[in-house]
Parts: C-alpha cells; sequence; structure tokens
C-alpha cells in the first residue's frame, strides 16, 4: 500500500460489502473503509451495510448512484459471504452440515457480484 501522497492518492476508492466493510465490530468503528482512509489518506467511498449478503450487495449494484460510484472507482475493495455462511441460524446449520456444498454456493455469489 502507498505512502500518503504516493501513487493512488489521486484515486478513488470504493468498498463494498458486509458489516467488516462498513465497520461493525471494530472498537474503533472504521472497518475497511476507515482504516484505508487513515493509513493512505486516499478518499473512501463506503458502501458497505450491516448484515449485508451477497443478493444485497448485487441490489446495491442495481442502484444508478452506486453503478456511478464504483464506475469512477480505480480500486474497489469487496467484503462479502460471511453472512452468506453464518448470518442466520439456518445458515450456520447448513454451513455445518454442508460445509463444502455451502461453500461453493456462497463462492459463486460472490464471483456474481464481482463479475
Amino acid at each position: 500500500m502507498p505512502a500518503r501522497g504516493g501513487g493512488l492518492a489521486h484515486s478513488q476508492v470504493v468498498v463494498l460489502g458486509d458489516s467488516v466493510a462498513h465497520g461493525a465490530g471494530d472498537e474503533h468503528g472504521l472497518g475497511i473503509s476507515g482504516w484505508l482512509a487513515r493509513y493512505t489518506g486516499m478518499p473512501i467511498e463506503n458502501l458497505g451495510v450491516n448484515g449485508a449478503r451477497t443478493a444485497n450487495v448485487r441490489a446495491l449494484l442495481r442502484n444508478r448512484s452506486a453503478q456511478s460510484r464504483v464506475r469512477a472507482a480505480s480500486v474497489i475493495v469487496v467484503s462479502i459471504g460471511g453472512n452468506d455462511l453464518y448470518g442466520d441460524s439456518t445458515a450456520r446449520v447448513l454451513a455445518r452440515l454442508l460445509p463444502g456444498v455451502v461453500q461453493e454456493i456462497t463462492l459463486a455469489k460472490v464471483h456474481g457480484v464481482v463479475a
């Protein structure tokens, strides 16, 4: 990662995803976007949503404003998939009973978001 004033200083960075992206659970409340901004000095657009699953991020990406922000980005950081695996009791049970299957399904959904 470049130091302040480095090669990416004028880049637009967008963070998409779940609570990790948004900042929940971080004792400082910064999340990925906050830490990136702190250590790079770059402007960061945080589109993370607490509790988001891959379907939520796909829906967000259908929004014209979000599409515009993502298109303008030089760097896109995605944190998604954990809630698909463990976001509710049904997901947790399935992840324990059929871990390989659930992981493959979730990975396919993540690939869909990235595509």
